[in-house]
């Protein structure tokens, strides 16, 4: 199975692991030329501290228009994790792309992180349609004051992007013609793609566009601070419910109105909701290629309700209508 490890890098050289190419303008048009990574991402195994290494950046020099570094290996299924601060950049900077991609411009398929404009990304599709590109909701001043765990994984038909702990983005793939934005907000932002990425991709570092005539770099990035693997087809995600639009709990929450619960991917996947205590209207809402939602099942519920779904919509969405005031104490389902 592929992998990318310190252990690895350190041993060898990192050209080892990852080629590079640069784009360069020329007096006429530009250049695509391949290049030695060493020269762009430089790092020290001395330490400031525990795990923060000396003099280890990723630089994008003046006068390089595109810094790309592509792993050698491809990664079925993949887990992609990067433990950095993004650059401090501000409007107007160099776009920062880094997760999996096969080839440029998306091109054979991609599933990874975009930050642009003090706005971060998910994008996910394939050439032959337009790219899925979620805004998600993150506080991008405290990503920038300190480290933070940055994950992608790729299963089969989905794609899940994940800042520490919480999950903020979530990719139905699936060929649809056209990507849908279905929602963005917390506690995670939703969509399907036009056209699916492969199972297997390569692992993608970035520095794109924006002012050419000065040096941009992203600091305190160590080849330690990466970890890619391959997993497996299936994922096993437990979810809270929140609020649409809101993002607020459902559970602990005193609800005496409607409740529409954020999207829960469903295709091709096995997904069991809990709620409880429960005493009103419960329903099912499905999403539809034409981004609307249609009523798919509804029930009277009480006491502890159980739904299961069979997985063949692209995104189910949960509405409860509570007769009075009642307090959630569970509203949760599992994604298998």
């Amino acid at each position: 199975m592929s992998s990318i490890r310190f252990g690895e890098v350190v041993s060898g050289r990192l050209s080892d692991h990852f080629y590079c190419w640069v784009r360069k303008p020329l007096d006429k048009g530009e250049v695509f030329a391949p290049d030695d990574p060493s020269k762009y991402w430089v790092y020290s195994l001395e330490e400031e501290e525990y795990t923060r290494f000396k003099n280890s950046f990723i630089k994008r020099p003046k006068g390089v228009l595109t810094l790309s570094l592509r792993s050698r290996k491809t990664f079925r299924y993949g887990f992609f994790q990067l433990a950095a601060a993004l650059p401090s950049w501000g409007r107007g900077s160099p776009m920062l792309w880094f997760g999996f991609e096969n080839e440029d411009l998306f091109g054979g398929g991609v599933a990874h992180f975009l930050f642009s404009e003090d706005e971060l990304y998910a994008f996910a599709g394939a050439w032959g349609s337009s790219v899925l590109q979620l805004r998600l909701p993150v506080d991008v001043g405290e990503l920038k004051r300190g480290s933070h765990v940055f994950t992608v994984r790729v299963y089969e038909g989905l794609a899940v992007w994940s800042v520490d702990s919480e999950v903020k983005g979530v990719a139905v793939l699936a060929d649809t013609g056209q990507p849908v934005v279905a929602y963005e907000g917390a506690p995670y932002s939703a969509g399907v793609t036009g056209r699916s990425p492969p199972p297997s991709m390569g692992v993608l570092i970035d520095i794109d566009g924006g002012p050419g005539d000065e040096d941009w770099v992203w600091w305190n990035v160590n080849p330690w601070h990466l970890r890619v693997a391959e997993g497996g087809p299936r994922p096993f995600m437990a979810l809270r419910l929140y609020e649409w639009g809101t993002g607020r709990q459902w559970e602990g929450f005193r609800a005496s109105g409607r409740l529409v619960s954020q999207p829960v991917p469903t295709l091709g996947r096995s997904v069991t909701l809990t709620l409880a205590p429960a005493n009103g209207m419960l329903r099912v809402e499905a999403l539809t290629l034409s981004n609307r939602w249609v009523t798919v099942y509804e029930r009277r519920v009480q006491g502890v309700a159980r739904v299961y779904l069979d997985g063949g919509d692209l995104f189910s969405r949960f509405v409860y209508e509570p007769e009075g005031e009642q307090a959630i104490s569970v509203a949760e389902v599992t994604v298998t």
